[in-house]
């Protein structure tokens, strides 16, 4: 019950703020002024993972970046000059399947790239191909590999935090 009134407490003030800001919009119109949409965007930005769309920072990171390769996948990483967070880029290519087993393949390796994402050294760009061996793996196989290449890469930084996840056995040798 105190979760449920504290939600609602923080739903009326938000509705309050923007409310006396329509009131306080010099233009007299009923809509929100930008700083407030700039406000709401900012908190959720933070949250969204930087990806690489553009082409030059690709092929930079193809012909002077590190590299680790394996069956399944291939780790490019260019080190940043001035950049703060982790940029990363995924490719897979169209001999690798159709468009539902490419679009399969983005969605597990970047959700192996999440898995790994707060243990990585920061300011650096990373691009992940998919091979032919990527396909029909589990994310689980997945996680094991980037994190075996971006240890070979020189990028994770903290420490496993499998090993604290995985829960001992029960003590009464499994019997209920």
């Amino acid at each position: 019950m105190a979760e449920k009134s504290s939600r609602e407490d923080a739903l009326k003030a938000d509705s309050d703020s923007l409310i006396n800001q329509m009131n306080n919009n010099p233009k007299g119109s009923a809509r929100p002024s930008r700083n407030f949409k700039n406000r709401i965007n900012e908190k959720n930005k933070s949250k969204k993972l930087k990806t690489v769309t553009e082409n030059r920072l690709f092929t930079r990171a193809y012909s002077k970046g590190s590299r680790a390769v394996s069956k399944s996948l291939a780790v490019y990483v260019l080190n940043g000059k001035g950049f703060r967070d982790i940029r990363y880029g995924i490719t897979v290519s169209k001999d690798r399947g159709g468009a539902v087993v490419r679009n399969r393949l983005r969605r597990i390796i970047r959700a192996a790239y999440r898995e790994l994402y707060p243990r990585l050294r920061r300011g650096c760009t990373i691009i992940i191909v998919a091979r032919q061996g990527c396909v029909g793996k589990k994310s689980s196989e997945l996680v094991k590999e980037l994190e075996q290449m971006f240890s070979k890469t020189g990028l994770l930084t903290g420490p496993d935090d499998t090993a604290k996840t995985v829960s001992s056995p029960p003590s009464d040798g499994g019997k209920l």
